[in-house]
């Protein structure tokens, strides 16, 4: 499809440059690596950031956002349906909620001898899917093997744990840079009830914002490095997130496994809903890294204060 870009590159207002759409969902481009945009010919350069993409029946398409550093001709759009949901999205007060399905995936069982005789090499198990959640309504179900997200697979990956294991952290990060109503194609494996060959299914996922305490849980693992505990209302660390600049201190997983974050910021914490809300403000303001101020209280009762403590980069 030829489209066209107004902007003032380089200071030159009101320029049109014309080109093709050489792609769709081109992920791996933006600071949000999971977030889908638009790859166009047209010779996007400074100045046209911001500025509208048409195409030949004077339709918005796009806002033009990027160009690669790497060849010429190759800019970046993103697509006027994710602004609209992201427009929508603040003025219902949910524009800084991660997307959510309501699945729970499980990186234990194997999946080779279902998979592999259909031609995949990696995926996930799903193990649990909520009650009137989007996963649930477009068909998805308990057992399903996901092995391809908007139809690329991941090939590169194997069935091993650390291949599952990976496939688990590629499918949370995208479902999380969605907005709300934004829809998604997986690949599903469906193992048969007779024995035979699993069935290939396609579905479609819409996703919706995470609630108050998925949001807790989600900014706790992206900022802090940390698995926490769902079932419990007091912050509790399950396990330390792999990779994770805190995973590289000596001594921290022994320490922290069970422990209580006690405050953030100087700040007293006693619930999930207080942590939540000062990630939620650090979310706000924080970049990738950094350091803070926490204090983690052990199994044992022990406080540990830290002065210093590393957030992680966030997707």
């Amino acid at each position: 499809e030829q489209v066209f870009a107004i902007g003032s590159p380089v200071g030159f207002e009101a320029t049109v440059v014309t080109g093709i759409v050489s792609a769709l969902d081109r992920t791996e481009v933006l600071a949000n690596r999971q977030l889908p945009v638009i790859q166009l010919d047209a010779a996007i350069n400074f100045g046209n950031s911001g500025g509208p993409l048409f195409n030949l029946r004077g339709e918005l398409v796009g806002i033009a956002t990027a160009r690669s550093r790497r060849g010429e001709g190759i800019g970046f759009a993103i697509p006027i349906d994710r602004v609209r949901l992201f427009l929508r999205a603040l003025q219902e007060g949910k524009g800084g909620r991660s997307g959510t399905v309501g699945v729970v995936l499980d990186i234990a069982p194997e999946i080779a001898e279902l998979v592999t005789p259909l031609g995949f090499h990696s995926g996930i198990t799903v193990s649990e899917v909520d009650a009137g959640a989007p996963a649930k309504e477009a068909g998805l179900a308990v057992g399903d093997v996901i092995v391809a997200l908007r139809g690329r697979r991941h090939d590169e990956l194997d069935p091993s744990p650390r291949g599952r294991a990976r496939f688990a952290q590629l499918f949370g990060e995208t479902i999380r840079s969605l907005l709300p109503g934004e829809a998604i194609a997986v690949t599903v494996v469906r193992p048969s009830k007779t024995g035979e060959r699993g069935e290939l299914i396609e579905l479609e996922l819409t996703v919706e914002a995470a609630n108050e305490r998925e949001q807790a849980l989600i900014d706790a693992e992206e900022l802090l490095g940390l698995y926490l505990d769902p079932d419990v209302e007091v912050p509790t660390i399950r396990e330390l997130v792999p990779g994770a600049p805190v995973s590289a201190v000596p001594g921290a997983a022994r320490a922290l496994r069970g422990a209580t974050i006690s405050s953030l910021f100087l700040e007293d914490v006693d619930t999930l809903a207080e942590l939540g809300a000062g990630l939620e403000r650090l979310r706000g303001w924080s970049g990738p890294g950094g350091r803070i101020a926490i204090t983690f209280t052990t199994a044992q009762g022990q406080p540990i204060p830290l002065s210093a403590y590393p957030l992680s980069q966030r997707p």
